[in-house]
């Protein structure tokens, strides 16, 4: 993640849109879809941010979220992962998921899912346009949002719909905070050894973010997520949460 670099903050999403130079989503996914085809092969162990990685590697908040709500729901384990890419983190934790009775949905743009149902959909694994169309396949008791909600325009509408679905866990990850009671915006750099690109991005007020969560949902764990010290200039980090329905 070297190179990353945040300026800012600006008053505005749109102000900061208007400073972004975008990125190239055709090559980026492209990127994407080349590594996670190498990862379910076989011939890497896991993707990140379009990068592989040969050696195995877990994120154990995570599994270990995973692993007990499947334990509490008799092996029953359907997840929504909102903004999941093309299977980042289903593939990273399949092998330590194999007890479970799995469905994996992932929520994306047109193009991500696309690229999915053609490449990578199965059973297990499936890729929509929005949660409405999720509504068939049963009770969802599993949120993810790893590193999802910084992005979006109005985070706040996402979680309310997330909300309805009333699943029994929410995990939030790689989510950047910070400690005033304020919301900050940004643009993010990219530099082109990972991909060329630049795009607004928030550092949330740990307590709104968490606020909107409440009442339906209590905080049970947080924790340092992964260390990103370019945030340290923004007075932020990377944090990660479990909720639980109350």
């Amino acid at each position: 993640m070297s190179g990353i670099s945040f300026s800012g903050p600006y008053q505005s999403w749109d102000l900061a849109s208007s400073q972004s130079l975008g990125y190239d989503k055709e090559e980026i996914l492209e990127k994407t879809l080349n590594t996670v085809l190498k990862v379910k092969s076989g011939e890497l162990a896991y993707e990140r941010d379009s990068v592989g990685f040969e050696k195995p590697s877990f994120n154990w908040p995570l599994l270990a979220a995973l692993r007990e709500e499947a334990l509490r729901s008799n092996s029953h384990l359907h997840v929504i992962d909102f903004g999941g890419s093309l299977g980042s983190a289903y593939f990273q934790h399949l092998s330590m998921l194999s007890l479970c009775n799995l469905k994996w949905n992932i929520i994306e743009r047109k193009q991500i899912v696309d690229a999915g149902q053609r490449h990578l959909a199965d059973e297990t694994l499936g890729f929509f346009e929005s949660l409405e169309l999720c509504d068939q396949l049963g009770k969802v008791n599993f949120i993810l949002l790893s590193g999802v909600l910084q992005y979006l325009r109005e985070p706040e509408v996402v979680i309310d719909s997330l909300l309805q679905l009333n699943a029994n866990s929410i995990f939030i990850d790689k989510t950047i905070v910070n400690h005033s009671d304020t919301n900050h915006i940004y643009v993010q750099d990219v530099p082109p050894s990972i991909y060329e690109g630049s795009y607004p991005c928030r550092s949330f007020s740990e307590n709104w973010l968490l606020a909107n969560f409440d009442p339906s949902y209590a905080k049970v764990a947080d924790f340092s997520s992964l260390s990103f010290p370019a945030l340290k200039s923004i007075k932020s980090k990377f944090k990660g949460y479990l909720l639980e329905k109350k």
